[in-house]
């Protein structure tokens, strides 16, 4: 179903500008365009269906609740605490941001760029 109408654009008087305002759903065009449908209905409530459970489990976003705020896996930087140094064993965690000197965010070894007690100079770059 595609939806037209949700707004009007509006001049305000005042200063001459087009504002944009919505209007009541009751003012709203609704076509039905079945041929523009790309994905079975029934597929559509499987996947709909899915992303209920894994939110319900998971969080939001995995990061709003759920059990995904229990591990590392809610961070953002995915691979933060999944490589390990192969020296010291650690894990590999960002270590520099994007700056002046990098051309992005980088893992290393936390122990041997801030601790100094490791001999690990690797760094992986990180792909955004």
């Amino acid at each position: 179903m595609f939806v037209w109408s949700k707004a009007k654009a509006l001049s305000n008087p005042q200063s001459g500008k087009w504002v944009r305002r919505a209007r009541p759903e009751s003012e709203w065009l609704r076509v039905e365009m079945p041929e523009q449908q790309i994905v079975s209905d029934k597929l559509w409530a499987r996947v709909q269906e899915r992303l209920a459970y894994v939110n319900k489990v998971y969080g939001a976003r995995g990061r709003e609740g759920g059990l995904m705020n229990l591990s590392a896996a809610s961070s953002p930087c995915i691979f933060s605490g999944l490589l390990k140094c192969g020296k010291c064993g650690s894990n590999f965690a960002l270590v520099s941001g994007k700056g002046k000197y990098y051309r992005s965010a980088t893992y290393g070894c936390p122990m041997a760029v801030f601790r100094g007690t490791c001999a690990n100079a690797l760094r992986v770059e990180r792909i955004s």
